[in-house]
């Protein structure tokens, strides 16, 4: 992280240079009272950013924590399924970043049609990444999941699974994406709101009573 950090201080040091960064952070201490009321702004919209991506990959880990509780060949099943949707995921991060920078730009510069063209071009790259994704898990997941295991077993239920990935990767893929362009324009609740009702109202208890209560298991 710290490397991270040095690397893109040392390739923004002109843009950070003409802005005069280092100005913005000294006046935190020395005008405290317009210092700490813009870090404070930028807190809580951080925070939101924040819970945000807490509540998403809790969800993902209750869902590890519901598949241990079908066996060990779901969960080692779920837990191959869960590395391959954890690769196809950064298609639409990544996207979403580039829409939430894009559109950002576009309304700190007052134009508001480029930051629509901005989010529906994300949306659309977002909708051709997931779907590609979609095609992966289809017609290679069947070869792909015999790289992680020998276990006829455990394959059988990692391929199970996978039209179900490749089903709500459509969703999941568009809804990361559309995060990134409400960040753009400092709609950070919005898409707070819609993980806690989407994956803690509905989709894990949901899972939790189909995989448990009913019998369904991991598939």
């Amino acid at each position: 992280r710290w490397a991270l950090f040095l690397l893109v201080s040392f390739f923004a040091r002109v843009p950070l240079a003409e802005r005069r960064a280092a100005q913005g952070l000294l006046s935190v201490f020395l005008q405290p009272h317009r210092g700490w009321y813009r870090a404070m702004r930028l807190l809580r919209q951080g925070l939101a950013i924040g819970a945000q991506m807490f509540l998403e990959f809790g969800a993902f880990a209750a869902m590890s924590l519901i598949a241990g509780r079908c066996g060990a060949t779901a969960a080692a099943g779920h837990a191959i399924i869960q590395c391959l949707t954890d690769v196809s995921y950064v298609i639409p991060l990544g996207i979403g970043a580039l829409g939430s920078v894009k559109v950002g730009q576009s309304v700190g510069a007052g134009n508001l049609a480029e930051a629509r063209d901005a989010a529906r071009s994300a949306m659309i790259r977002g909708a051709l990444g997931v779907a590609f994704n979609a095609a992966v898990f289809l017609f290679l997941g069947h070869h792909i999941c015999w790289w992680f295991t020998r276990d006829a077993a455990v394959h059988a239920t990692a391929v199970a699974i996978l039209p179900v990935v490749a089903t709500y990767q459509a969703a999941d893929g568009v809804r990361v994406v559309g995060a990134g362009c409400l960040r753009g324009v400092g709609r950070v609740r919005a898409a707070l709101i819609s993980d806690v009702v989407g994956f803690w109202v509905i989709g894990i208890p949901l899972a939790y009573h189909l995989a448990l209560r009913r019998g369904m298991e991991a598939m």
